[in-house]
């Protein structure tokens, strides 16, 4: 066998692998996601989270055999038959976080067609406004009681008692019995000129009396 024919030999190999590969491929259907973009947004201004966002577009997807789209968590299958596939997944972020680097591929028959790595910041502007803590309830301080001069002990005097004297009463004396005084100047009363006899007769009964036992003697 002459180099010629060799040669001959080997391009016709050649070109039947070129064309049962170019028969698989079109039999199983490559998927290419020719490109893609990205984009971020502030989701929530009140906590500042974010969301980014990947879209893929020209995929091409052969009939019968799907596409699948991963981003990060999130994921979506192709099934519509074309050339032009789309696919667009998201992400969402919490307002702690200032960037982020999340990887997507892009898959058919659990084989990897391309994958890579996309790189995120949070967007101006979509900050947190700053949580305003509400001062710790302090006690009330203890203010130092105010310096009172010191009290001046009240002098006490002494309560002089004076006993209280009762005047005393004079001891009645005894009624005394009012003579009758005699009337002077005028004409006396019977009464008395019959008081005076009476003394008199007293006054002669006694003499008489006394006179009476030496009588008797001289006898």
């Amino acid at each position: 066998m002459n180099g010629g024919t060799f040669a001959r030999r080997g391009l016709m190999a050649a070109a039947v692998l070129g064309g049962s590969f170019g028969a698989v491929a079109g039999f199983a259907g490559v998927a290419h996601a020719n490109d893609h973009s990205t984009d971020v947004v502030c989701s929530n201004k009140a906590t500042g989270a974010w969301t980014a966002t990947i879209s893929f577009a020209s995929i091409e997807v052969k009939e019968g055999h799907p596409v699948t789209v991963h981003f990060g968590s999130a994921s979506t299958t192709l099934t519509n038959p074309g050339p032009d596939g789309t696919a667009s997944l998201s992400q969402t972020f919490k307002g702690s976080t200032s960037t982020e680097q999340v990887s997507w591929s892009v898959e058919r028959n659990g084989t990897t067609d391309s994958s890579g790595v996309a790189s995120f910041a949070k967007p101006e502007g979509c900050e947190a406004p700053p949580t305003t803590q509400p001062p710790a309830t302090q006690p009330p301080a203890t203010q130092p009681p105010a310096t009172q001069p010191p009290a001046t002990p009240a002098v006490h005097h002494p309560v002089v008692t004076h006993p209280v004297v009762k005047p005393s009463r004079p001891a009645a004396r005894p009624a005394q019995t009012l003579s009758s005084l005699p009337v002077t100047g005028g004409h006396p009363s019977p009464a008395l000129w019959a008081g005076l006899g009476a003394l008199g007769l007293g006054g002669l009964m006694t003499w008489l009396t006394r006179r009476q036992p030496h009588r008797t003697g001289t006898r």
